[in-house]
């Protein structure tokens, strides 16, 4: 009933099993983690187009057709001083054209306008105009708006290049999640599968033990010996068939599905050993631990620069140029409008601070030299740890070929100990002794195979590149 059992759900695993490459790379597009990371993605793709655009030509129509008003005000006579009741019975309504450009490598904002006014006054019958036609303005800091202008475009470039890598790292980051889920379950299957067969061999045994008990061929103590292997057995079924179920429940939480089963994971596709030269090279080329360090450092140049600016010599410069007139009716309104022109000039100099901003100078340049420093010992951090993760792998995957090779003899020298056992040549310790290396080999295996697998996810995610497909993670999203 058990070997049916066994062979029951070795068939329906097979029938059913999801190969590891399509979770990852496929049904990984539905985790939740991956979908907020791609609307995280796009949100900062649609920012960056917004602060590009933002120095495009943008104009804004504005129009305000009512504006009814009818009560009592106090008024003040500006001959005489005497005040008195007035009552505003009137409605005013405007309208406006306003375009804005923005010039990026001044610092500086041109706006060019056209605008009309119409008033209504139902005291007196009496309709008013008030143009507009033309007005043109333009303003900017005295000095620093270009170099400030440098260095919010470039942060603003390399925040949503990080964006786009921060996806490919949870992209990768879900990729090694998946694939430890993956082969953990895996493992539960295949010494669930090892338990089967066990309790099928310990039966065997049992059964051979007991004839030779009744012929008197070995003693009650060495039947109870093989009884107590045949009740470790099932105990172990039981532990197993635990393990099982906690790993599939656990890759389906993550997938989204009700049911899931995996089917035999091959190592072959993955390179032998990697070179710790090639890596570094894809990893400074991928990675975005890189460029956070150069965005680090450009933000904290911008801080220090508007440091320096507010706490020293600044200014504004603001020229404007405009036609208006007014009238009673719309035609006179247009009619030789008056011209107006503005020119400002304003000066900031500190004078005497008690020495506040040269405090606020040298915070900012220690600001500057504290994340100078991070950096620094970050990127220290970060290269050792992926030669460390190269050497995890290359270790891995060398243990691997001789934990199987080790699996397999085990197994052969298993087999030779029941024939022997079973011609009375080994004792019941010896064939005890053997068939607990077996076990400790068949779980040695699988857990090599498990080790070796994610450590090489662990390398694809530094790396946010597919060692086996041989392209990046963003190559694989698409971005």
């Amino acid at each position: 009933m058990i070997l049916n059992y066994f062979l029951l759900c070795l068939f329906t695993t097979t029938a059913n099993a999801v190969p590891l490459n399509e979770i990852l790379n496929v049904h990984i597009l539905n985790t939740v983690k991956v979908r907020t990371a791609r609307l995280d993605y796009v949100n900062s793709r649609m920012a960056y187009e917004n602060y590009r655009k933002g120095f495009l030509p943008s104009v804004r129509f504005g129009i305000s057709p009512l504006s009814f008003n009818r009560s009592l005000r106090l008024l003040q006579n500006p001959l005489s001083g005497d005040y008195s009741y007035v009552n505003d019975y009137s409605n005013t309504s405007s309208a406006d054209v306003t375009v804005t450009q923005r010039i990026g490598v001044l610092g500086g904002t041109l706006t060019a306008s056209s605008g009309l006014g119409y008033l209504r006054e139902f005291s007196y019958n009496r309709n008013s105009f008030s143009t507009s036609p033309l007005f043109i303005g333009y303003s900017q800091p005295l000095r620093g708006g270009r170099r400030e202008y440098v260095y919010t475009r470039n942060i603003e470039r390399m925040r949503f290049v990080l964006a786009r890598k921060r996806y490919a790292v949870a992209f990768a980051e879900e990729r090694q999640t998946l694939a430890s889920l993956y082969m953990s379950l895996f493992v539960a299957q295949t010494l669930y599968s090892n338990a089967v067969k066990n309790v099928e061999i310990c039966d065997t045994l049992l059964a051979l033990t007991k004839l030779k008990l009744e012929n008197g061929q070995i003693t009650r103590y060495d039947y109870t010996q093989i009884e107590m292997q045949r009740l470790d057995a099932a105990i172990e079924l039981e532990r197993q068939r635990h393990t099982l179920e906690d790993a599939r429940l656990d890759l389906c939480a993550e997938l989204g599905v009700d049911s899931i089963t995996v089917e035999d994971v091959h190592l072959a596709e993955m390179p032998a050993k990697m070179s710790l030269g090639e890596v570094k090279r894809i990893v400074g080329k991928n990675n975005p631990q890189i460029l956070q360090q150069a965005f680090q450092m450009e933000q904290a140049r911008l801080e220090r620069y508007k440091a320096r600016m507010d706490t020293r010599f600044g200014g504004s410069v603001s020229l404007t140029y405009g036609l208006n007139q007014y009238a009673e009716t719309f035609a006179k309104a247009y009619r030789s409008p008056d011209r107006r022109q503005a020119v400002a000039v304003t000066f900031s100099i500190p004078v005497f601070q008690w020495g506040i901003n040269a405090n606020k100078r040298r915070i900012a340049d220690n600001g500057y030299e504290q994340t100078k420093i991070a950096v620094e010992h970050g990127g220290v951090q970060f290269w050792q740890s992926v030669s460390k993760l190269v050497a995890e792998y290359n270790m891995a995957m060398a243990s691997y070929n001789n934990v199987l090779r080790h699996s397999e003899v085990a197994a052969e020298q298993y087999d030779m100990a029941m024939e022997r056992y079973a011609l009375g040549q080994i004792s019941t310790f010896e064939l005890t002794t053997a068939y607990r290396q077996r076990l400790q080999a068949e779980q040695g295996c699988a857990t090599a195979r498990q080790s070796a697998c994610n450590a090489y996810y662990s390398l694809c995610r530094v790396a946010l590149y597919d060692f086996v497909r041989q392209c990046d993670m963003e190559d694989v999203l698409d971005i």
